[in-house]
């Protein structure tokens, strides 16, 4: 699924003409967006109902497939699909973290620890989003994309150790690639 997505999400960036996407389908009712475009509910329901699916079937969080949707079948732009995807992951991560607190399977310790980590990444992550024209965006989420699929490749031909070294190795030359090249974004 990972290189199939990497593969689609490449060749529509390299044929997209320009930031403004079209919506997939095309029937009553619509919805008003912020940018005031209106879009047919039918599109969300679709993509709700496959990253439901994802999330309960393969026990991932959608992310991956979630933001092309949200630009390809939705239309919405690839800097509000990004929005739009994290939204979605806070709002359904708060409810697994309550039940899981619940539980009291949660170290406090750690979650502090990683916040701040996650908070200056996703800081230093918006900056260079909001620098970058759509395509550029899309085309490092594709090649990030391809090369994480190999991570789920080894891990399932047995070799964890080897996914886990590569899975940090290739974030992070993904990391520096991209914070190099983010003042030559358009």
């Amino acid at each position: 699924m990972l290189f199939s997505t990497s593969v689609f999400v490449y060749l529509k960036s390299r044929t997209q003409s320009s930031d403004s996407y079209d919506q997939w389908i095309k029937i009553r009712p619509y919805i008003l967006l912020e940018d005031s475009r209106m879009i047919s509910l039918w599109n969300f329901v679709l993509v709700g109902l496959f990253i439901g699916f994802l999330k309960g079937f393969l026990g991932v969080g959608g992310g991956f497939i979630l933001v092309p949707m949200l630009i390809w079948v939705v239309g919405i732009s690839p800097l509000t699909a990004v929005g739009t995807s994290l939204s979605i992951l806070f709002f359904s991560s708060i409810y697994a973290s309550g039940i899981y607190a619940y539980d009291g399977k949660i170290d406090y310790v750690a979650v502090i620890v990683l916040v701040i980590g996650a908070y200056a990444g996703s800081t230093l992550g918006m900056k260079v989003v909001k620098k970058c024209e759509g395509k550029t965006l899309t085309r490092y989420f594709a090649i990030l994309l391809f090369l994480s699929a190999f991570t789920v490749v080894a891990k399932q031909m047995g070799f964890v150790q080897l996914s886990m070294y590569y899975s940090i190795t290739i974030t992070c030359m993904a990391a520096v690639f991209v914070l190099a090249r983010f003042r030559n974004c358009e």
